[in-house]
């Protein structure tokens, strides 16, 4: 709300000094009145004869004329903004105050600026008030803390003297409407006393012109009151010491305030006393300092806004964090800006990431080392339970030899697989403590062939009909040599197992699609008397996954096929 209003407060100054100007264009295209001509014929006549020629001018301005403790008002007379003191032709002085009428139209237009300000004003608070907030400039969010309070002290100091502006010409109006609507004017009686009683013993020179103007100065009772003394077509002016310039700089001193004037007898003459009194500078003293203390308010709520702001980002990090200590790492760290709150909290998030995909790692690695030991523990006992049951028999030592030499058979057949299940769990635990200090570099394409071509034959010596297809694949990918040696010793494995002796074996190698692809594919044995575990297959996938490689696994009841693709080295690279 506060912010609004200040919004608001603000859009209307800025109006109001944007459009003022257009004032003083209005006030020099209009033609001025020239006052000295009238000056000379009235100088040429006398005071009765006045008003006939005022009545002429009063289209052009309003007259006000004192003469010997007579006045004469012609026209409207309202915000003096010239005055002359001269003799008639009679010898008699007078004063003459001319109000030209163009400042009283400028009244009006100076009324028109003010109220649309206000209206400007009211809309700019109207607007915000319906959820549109005021967004800062793109270039202003690029910036760091140091450039952005820079910024900020900048665009602050631009608007306090915006609203100085602003403040100079709302005075200026002000000064017009109190001069237009507060007609009560002071009472000097007082003072015309006194000072009447000090001229009789005092003579009216040069000499003693500084004591004069020190004792009247005491005699006056206001500080916003000034004398002025006719002295041979010279003036002895008398003001307050403390009546700050700044204050009538607001207006021309000949058009603020009200004039009396009196004739006062001097031991050697008698002369004409003129006294002005500024009641409005009492109140435009108070709207002054208002008005500062709002001006500063706008450089205060500017800088206390850049310093919410951070530390509302601040109190957010704090509580991104709190969600880290409470152990959810899941919790994203909120970013705000480019400035150096910004990038701590990019950091932060980034840190948050690491350690939050390294706690899932290590979780998923734990749960698979439990599904390993669980899936083990039930792949062990069954073949352990099937020989204790064969020695159990073997230890009675009933039955024929022939029937004891199978049981014993298949005692050794069942150690054999006990054998290999403790071989896959040692090379599982190998591939869990090698992850963070396997080597990867780069292997030709024709290393991998010879590999596999030794696979090759030893199946072939056991009897398995194996089909190569290999289309001249050439190049390198980044792997390690021992790692994709033990990845086809487990597929080697998996084909003496389960394949069918009966139907050949497949195996495709070639370069696609800027990858190294290589197919197995067999069909699987009718019978099986074998378990599987599947912890050759998971070694498989593992290894491909430390190399940056691809696996895929097919499987039905008869059917069996696994393709590996490893992304092939930039040859350009090579050295």
């Amino acid at each position: 709300m506060i912010k609004r209003l200040y919004f608001s407060l603000l859009l209307g100054i800025v109006c109001f000094v944007l459009l003022y100007p257009l004032h003083a264009i209005w006030l020099t295209n209009e033609p001025e009145f020239k006052v000295e001509p009238l000056v000379d014929q009235l100088k040429q006549a006398s005071f009765d004869t006045f008003p006939s020629l005022l009545e002429k001018h009063t289209q052009q301005a309003g007259f006000y004329v004192e003469s010997n403790e007579q006045f004469l008002v012609v026209g409207t007379v309202y915000d003096p903004q010239q005055s002359y003191a001269f003799t008639d032709a009679k010898g008699q002085s007078v004063f003459l105050v001319v109000c030209p009428t163009q400042y009283q139209a400028a009244h009006l237009w100076s009324g028109m600026v003010a109220g649309c300000s206000l209206a400007i004003g009211y809309l700019g608070f109207r607007f915000t008030s319906k959820n549109h907030s005021i967004h800062l400039p793109a270039f202003y969010e690029r910036q760091g803390l140091a450039q952005k309070l820079f910024l900020c002290s900048v665009a602050a100091i631009g608007i306090c003297f915006v609203a100085y502006l602003g403040t100079y010409r709302i005075n200026q109006v002000w000064i017009q409407w109190y001069q237009e609507n507060v007609t009560q004017q002071p009472d000097i009686t007082p003072f015309q006393k006194e000072l009447r009683s000090y001229a009789k013993t005092v003579s009216l020179t040069t000499k003693n012109k500084r004591i004069i103007s020190q004792t009247i100065q005491k005699q006056i009772d206001s500080q916003y009151k000034s004398v002025s003394i006719a002295n041979d077509q010279k003036w002895i002016n008398i003001d307050p010491t403390w009546k700050p310039k700044e204050l009538s700089q607001h207006v021309d001193s000949d058009t603020y305030g009200f004039s009396h004037s009196f004739l006062v007898q001097w031991k050697n003459k008698k002369t004409w006393v003129y006294v002005n009194t500024y009641p409005e500078l009492y109140w435009l003293n108070k709207m002054m300092i208002g008005e500062m203390a709002i001006i500063f308010s706008f450089y205060v709520l500017i800088l206390y806004a850049f310093m919410k702001k951070q530390v509302r980002i601040i109190q957010t990090l704090t509580n991104d964090i709190a969600y880290l200590e409470n152990g959810d790492w899941s919790h994203p760290i909120q970013v705000h800006g480019q400035d150096e709150l910004s990038q701590l909290a990019r950091q932060m998030d980034e840190m948050r990431l690491y350690t939050y995909e390294n706690m899932q790692t290590e979780k998923q690695a734990i749960q698979a080392n439990h599904d390993l030991v669980t899936s083990m523990s039930h792949d062990i006992r069954t073949p352990l339970a099937t020989l204790k049951g064969y020695l159990e028999i073997l230890s009675l030592k009933k039955g024929e030899e022939a029937r004891q030499e199978q049981y014993i058979q298949r005692c050794l057949k069942k150690t054999d697989e006990l054998i290999d299940l403790s071989e896959a769990l040692f090379k599982q635990s190998l591939h869990v403590a090698d992850q963070e200090k396997m080597y990867i570099g780069r292997i030709r394409i024709y290393e991998i062939m010879a590999l596999l071509k030794d696979q090759i034959e030893d199946l072939k010596k056991r009897g398995y009909d194996i089909q190569l297809t290999e289309m001249e694949p050439q190049g390198s990918i980044q792997g390690n040599l021992p790692l994709i040696h033990r990845i086809f010793d487990n597929l080697s494995s998996n084909i003496i197992k389960y394949a069918d002796k009966k139907r050949p074996v497949h195996i495709l190698i070639k370069i696609e699609k800027g990858e190294l692809y290589i197919r197995f594919e067999n069909f699987i044995a009718p019978k099986q008397d074998v378990e599987s575990n599947h912890i050759g297959l998971q070694s498989v996938q593992l290894s491909m996954k430390q190399m940056h490689g691809t696996y895929f696994c097919e499987q039905t009841k008869n059917y069996f096929l696994i393709v590996l693709t490893f992304p092939l080295c930039d040859e350009r690279a090579i050295t």
